[in-house]
């Protein structure tokens, strides 16, 4: 439950000092706030079975809460469920 590693390699090289962070007059550097992020994520399953068995509260977690915890004012996380076809139908 995560994100390509080209997405994860993205994350790390962005938010890293020198990138994506202010520099000012040489003291701590602070992360730029963004106003809003938005997590499209595709799914084999349905929306309830992501539910039920902890995989949406993982990607919470992931997402949300360790990636963009203090970098955005709001994260928005929206799912595209049973994006796959079932081969047992055709």
């Amino acid at each position: 439950m995560d994100a390509p590693a080209k997405l994860v390699g993205y994350f790390t090289r962005v938010f890293t000092k020198g990138f994506k962070y202010d520099h000012e007059n040489g003291s701590k550097s602070t992360m730029k706030i963004m106003g809003e992020t938005n997590f499209l994520i595709s799914a084999g399953s349905n929306y309830d079975e992501l539910k039920q068995d902890g995989k949406l509260k993982a990607l919470k977690t992931i997402f949300i809460e360790d990636r963009m915890a203090g970098k955005t004012e709001k994260t928005n996380m929206y799912i595209f469920d049973e994006t796959t076809y079932h081969k047992e139908q055709y």
